[in-house]
């Protein structure tokens, strides 16, 4: 087959500390149109493969609004040649990040996958491109049908939610974008088979679509299994390219709606020029330096603002800025508003010459850790594959690292004056008592799925600092490195609920020689990320390696004692009361924050964060420094930074941790918490005790979960999305922790179905220990927790965060496979129980 080649090189900015291997990228086009990249590296026995199709909500046909969309949930239902479900297909072969997404201008869908396992992969993705169309049935789409109104619903649900159908409508009149991509109901419901069968032979052909392999794939192979698989498929038309209508407002608007919010809340819209363009990332930095000003003020006595965030959304045909505040109890809308420009005007009469560095490496430093990550939303194949799709050259990303590292702080702020000094839209939401064709010689048969050399994660090196505190490093070569803090103590569960969320906000807000904690770490280039869990804490920082021995000294040394005032522990409780307010407010969060309860313990609220003092967040601080204190580094060179690693930690003065445990670990309060709620959308919420990870008779235990709760592949999801089309999808967790662990399972549904969504979860966990598992789910489960487990270690901050998880919660007593006999003996004894419930909505 005749093919142009193209070899690129991923010429990210040279750095002395970086041993990473350079990527080669290789661009060709099939005869059919087909354009395939492949981006070549071995670190890891994995591919990404993604598929990015020239369609989007753009291209709904008239009065279809959601096409799209809803054309993206068929794609998983089978093809001609592969009947079976696409999720399940996947999970079995060992596929971890299987998903897809819509948006106005392109369709992406994409896996990571054992690299023995491509062909089988790409004989899937080609079989739903060229035999999708004769597989569509009546049955699958009032199926499908369901499950996306049930996601719009859910998008929609909660304060604030038809905020972005608003916007669409109210930015961009007579524009493409002015859709919204989700739809309307009455819109899905006219769809027929015969629209979406169409639909498919329009858009869905090689000459329309990119095709981007990363990872551990030869160019030369690929190319050869491409051919084999797409070569044949009739090429179609492509779409074409973007032309880009930035659409500034012809005059400025300004809504007001009266819906659920507890607070004023405002959005502030500018429309600015498309995807990659100089200005659109100019303004990125500009909303970047808003965003850590609204962070700094936000709280604050002199500021009308609780919380606020800015950001840019970048599209092909025109890009959006957005400022998003939500307002202290006693402000007023115009003055808030008076505010906020006072800000932006502030930042662009000469503040952001401070900031422009700060922002720039952080921007720089979270673009490498995305070319990091080979697969998923935003990752090295999601960028080639935009950067072609948008740009029409697959490299054209490095534009930004290059525009990062050297940013000018006159080019920022003139772009900031000729898109943010036009026409905007402004939209407030006040409180209200009621919220308002088959190819001839492509490979019919699935090819067989090769071995794929087995992954073992490295082995941390241990030692111990002077003071006794643990440190765990890994090498590993790149232009970034990470520092995981484990901060043992558990959060409080009496009157002072909320305590150590308080602790975790003040440890970034308190005052160092040059602003705050996080404006420090800012400017370095860092970011910084918190799980808490019942017992410990985890702090993640991610820093380009030339600042790192700087920002983890900035980090650890925030831990010493009476560095704190009582003005820190102000705004951070500010903060976290308006998180816990909004949380309780929203349907789909008031579940998580009731979880306490089930201990018989107090969850957060406004009268538990009042009484938090200064007093309560230093013993907080002093479990912190105890001896459990463990830091994890990853990154280059781990015997150059352990010294200084070690240094600070023997600085932290010692504390005993001894009053730092939970006051309970097992359920005491089984039954029903039930908190109605206005609306048609709920959320059911089953808890299970669980025991710890390393329990014996609980070999079975992680693959019968896998087996009953993965999303879009268990039992669960297979019975309430797929049969019955009551969910968009279904969340399972597993609390980390050494002791007894918490199972939750939580279903997004219509308010109408919370008692049938009940029984069918209670009856489901009995029967997976009553009644014989299949080998089929056995292979399935085996293969996909063990391609989970080695996907985490794709990126620094993944392997830093599953060592981290290894500690705070365990490891099994054995990595061999469970038998039949061991998952229905571990469900049996574990999950043939009645669940707690938490209920939120409905009556």
């Amino acid at each position: 087959m005749q093919f142009l080649l193209l070899v690129l090189l991923f010429a990210v900015l040279p750095s002395a500390a970086s041993a990473q291997p350079t990527d080669a990228v290789h661009r060709s086009v099939l005869a059919n149109g087909l354009t395939l990249i492949v981006a070549e590296n071995h670190s890891t026995p994995r591919v990404a493969v993604h598929l990015w199709y020239r369609v989007g909500s753009n291209n709904d046909p008239k009065d279809r609004s959601g096409f799209a969309h809803l054309f993206e949930h068929l794609m998983y239902r089978g093809s001609e040649n592969a009947a079976g479900d696409y999720w399940n297909d996947m999970r079995r072969i060992g596929a971890t990040g299987t998903n897809a997404g819509t948006a106005p201008d392109r369709t992406t869908y994409f896996q990571t996958v054992p690299s023995g396992a491509l062909e089988y992969a790409l004989w899937r993705e080609a079989d739903r491109m060229a035999a999708l169309a004769p597989s569509l049935s009546q049955e699958t789409l009032n199926s499908e049908r369901a499950v996306v109104q049930n996601e719009l619903r859910q998008n929609r649900a909660g304060p604030a939610g038809s905020v972005w159908t608003r916007v669409a409508a109210a930015t961009y009149p007579g524009h493409p974008y002015a859709r919204d991509t989700l739809g309307e109901i009455a819109d899905l419901n006219a769809a027929t088979v015969d629209e979406l069968r169409a639909f498919h032979r329009r858009y869905y052909v090689p000459a329309n679509a990119i095709l981007v392999l990363a990872g551990d794939v030869d160019p030369t192979r690929a190319t050869e299994l491409v051919n084999r698989h797409f070569g044949s498929i009739p090429a179609g038309e492509r779409i074409s390219g973007p032309v880009a209508w930035a659409a500034p407002l012809p005059s400025p608007r300004r809504d007001v709606v009266a819906d659920a919010v507890s607070v004023p809340r405002i959005f502030r819209i500018w429309n600015i020029p498309g995807y990659g363009t100089p200005a659109a990332i100019d303004l990125g930095l500009f909303a970047d330096a808003l965003q850590q000003r609204l962070e700094a003020e936000a709280g604050t006595s002199v500021a009308p603002v609780a919380a606020g965030s800015a950001y840019i959304v970048e599209q092909a045909l025109g890009s959006q800025f957005i400022v998003d505040v939500t307002l202290t109890k006693d402000a007023d809308l115009g003055g808030a508003e008076a505010w906020l420009t006072e800000q932006m005007e502030t930042l662009a009469r000469g503040a952001l010459d401070e900031q422009i560095e700060g922002v720039a490496a952080k921007r720089r430093a979270a673009l490498l850790a995305r070319m990091e990550r080979i697969g998923g939303f935003g990752g090295r194949a999601d960028t080639l594959a935009s950067s072609e799709g948008f740009l029409g050259d697959p490299m054209a990303w490095q534009r930004r690292l290059t525009r990062y590292a050297s940013p000018e702080s006159g080019a920022v702020t003139a772009a900031a004056k000729r898109w943010l000094d036009a026409n905007h839209y402004t939209l407030a939401f006040v409180p209200a008592s009621q919220p308002s064709n088959t190819a001839g010689q492509r490979p019919l048969v699935p090819p067989p799925i090769t071995a794929t050399a087995p992954f073992k994660a490295p082995d941390a090196v241990e030692s111990r600092s002077v003071s006794g505190r643990r440190l765990a490093m890994i090498s590993r070569p790149g232009q970034l490195a990470h520092l995981a803090l484990i901060l043992p103590g558990a959060e409080r569960g009496d009157d002072r609920a909320g305590a150590r969320s308080v602790a975790l906000t003040a440890l970034l807000e308190q005052p160092v020689s040059e602003g705050t904690v996080r404006q420090s770490l800012d400017r370095l280039g860092a970011t910084v990320t918190v799980e808490e869990h019942p017992q410990a804490a985890l702090i993640l920082l991610r820093v380009p390696v030339d600042t790192f021995q700087r920002a983890g000294s900035i980090l650890i040394k925030a831990l010493r004692p009476g560095s704190l005032k009582d003005a820190v522990v102000v705004t951070a409780k500010s903060k976290i009361g308006e998180r816990v307010f909004a949380s309780r407010r929203n349907v789909l969060t008031l579940p998580q924050i009731l979880l306490p309860t089930l201990y018989g313990r107090r969850a957060p609220d406004s009268e538990t964060l009042n009484r938090v003092q200064l007093s309560d967040i230093e013993a907080m601080r002093a479990c912190w420094r105890g001896g459990d204190l463990h830091a994890i580094y990853v990154g280059p060179d781990p015997h150059q930074s352990l010294p200084s690693l070690a240094s600070a930690l023997d600085a932290l003065p010692q504390s005993n941790g001894a009053t730092c445990a939970p006051n309970g670990t097992e359920i005491v309060r089984p039954g029903t918490v039930s908190t109605p709620m206005s609306g048609d959308q709920a959320m059911v919420l089953a808890a299970l005790p669980l025991p710890p990870a390393d329990t014996p008779e609980a070999a079975g235990l992680e693959t019968a979960l896998a087996i009953l709760g993965a999303n879009t592949t268990g039992r669960l999801d297979r019975i309430l999305r797929v049969e019955r089309g009551w969910t968009y999808g279904i969340a399972m967790t597993v609390s980390q922790n050494q002791g007894s662990r918490l199972l939750t399972l939580e279903v997004p549904v219509s308010a109408t179905n919370v008692r049938e969504t009940q029984a069918i979860v209670e009856r489901e966990l009995r029967r997976l220990g009553e009644e014989s598992v299949t080998d089929e789910e056995l292979r399935t489960a085996t293969a996909s927790i063990a391609a989970e487990k080695a996907a985490r270690w794709e990126t620094g901050s993944g392997a830093a965060v599953a060592i981290a998880h290894q500690t705070i919660g365990g490891t099994r007593s054995s990595d061999a496979p469970p038998t039949v006999d061991e998952v229905r003996a571990s469900a049996r004894q574990f999950l043939s129980r009645e669940p707690s419930w938490i209920l939120a909505g409905g009556n």
